[in-house]
């Protein structure tokens, strides 16, 4: 299978509003609730005082493929800083098919001044640098319906309908991406690249707002990286730049935990379609709740005086 969209389509990933979509595959069958705005949480509702906001967006991980609608992982973050006494409304606006620079456009120009968030988390995998190769920066956006990703090579089309080609294009040493095995350190540089710089913009654009808000990334391992069957390499890919940005690295998180092991991870994702199940998102959201408390001030205004060792 192809992993090129068409070159040019509509802008929008969210789902009409309202829908009730179905996930159907080999291992799994959930169906989905579409809130106004496209995605499968809440629609906006009037902030109560002294209640912290956060808004969780990235790609089908948080959007919680493999699981019912009410265990995904910002759900699980949601009833574990319930139980760190923290009172914290959790929104989940990840869409499936999203990357880290459509995530920040769909932040920017409809969730922001909808949710008025404390705190924005977006979720990162080694997926989304590679889909951003794929897709490009900002330029995508063509318009307010357009997007227009970069361009597939020629040959693509056979590669998509014939097993003999993809033979051939895997000898010539290209991989699923479509990209050559040996450039593949420069286009994750560029990718990553692309995707700071948007951050960077995001970010500066707030502070100019003089807006008080936290933007927090949550690095995570897929299943294969965990086996040891890849190289987690964005966990040192977005080290936190001046005040701009948090990390929580969700690889480090798992082994300090010690429950979502290589051995155990069948217990935590799905074998065959390989993101997280319901208890696989439960823990991921109860160990970034044990991180980001330190990030929460208490009520007396201080960071410190929330510090745990869980």
């Amino acid at each position: 299978m192809s992993p090129f969209v068409p070159f040019t389509k509509a802008r929008n990933l969210e789902y009409p509003a309202g829908s009730l979509i179905s996930d159907v595959r080999k291992e799994l069958n959930y169906t989905y609730q579409a809130n106004e705005f496209g995605f499968f949480d809440k629609n906006p509702n009037k902030r109560v005082s002294g209640k912290l906001r956060i808004l969780c967006i990235g790609d089908s991980f948080t959007h919680g493929i493999g699981a019912p609608q009410d265990s995904s992982w910002p759900k699980g973050l949601d009833m574990r800083l319930q139980q760190l006494g923290v009172e914290a409304e959790v929104i989940n606006a990840g869409l499936q098919g999203s990357d880290p620079v459509y995530s920040m456009d769909f932040l920017e120009n409809r969730l922001f001044n909808a949710y008025q968030p404390d705190i924005v988390l977006l979720a990162i995998n080694t997926t989304d640098v590679y889909e951003v190769a794929l897709r490009g920066g900002v330029e995508r956006f063509v318009n307010d319906s357009t997007v227009r990703y970069r361009p597939a090579p020629w040959w693509e089309p056979m590669f998509e309908l014939s097993h003999l080609v993809r033979g051939v294009v895997y000898s010539l040493g290209y991989n699923g991406y479509l990209l050559q095995n040996s450039d593949m350190r420069q286009v994750e540089e560029e990718s990553i690249n692309i995707i700071r710089s948007r951050l960077r913009d995001w970010v500066d654009g707030q502070n100019e707002d003089g807006r008080a808000v936290q933007l927090g990334l949550i690095l995570h391992p897929l299943v294969g990286e965990l086996k040891g069957a890849g190289q987690f390499f964005i966990s040192n890919a977005f080290e936190p730049q001046g005040q701009k940005w948090f990390t929580i690295d969700m690889s480090d998180a798992f082994v300090m935990d010690g429950r979502l092991t290589p051995k155990s991870s069948d217990h935590y994702f799905w074998p065959i379609d390989q993101h997280h199940n319901s208890k696989g998102y439960w823990l991921f959201g109860e160990l970034v709740a044990n991180r980001l408390i330190n990030r929460i001030p208490a009520a007396d205004g201080s960071i410190t005086a929330r510090k745990t060792n869980l």
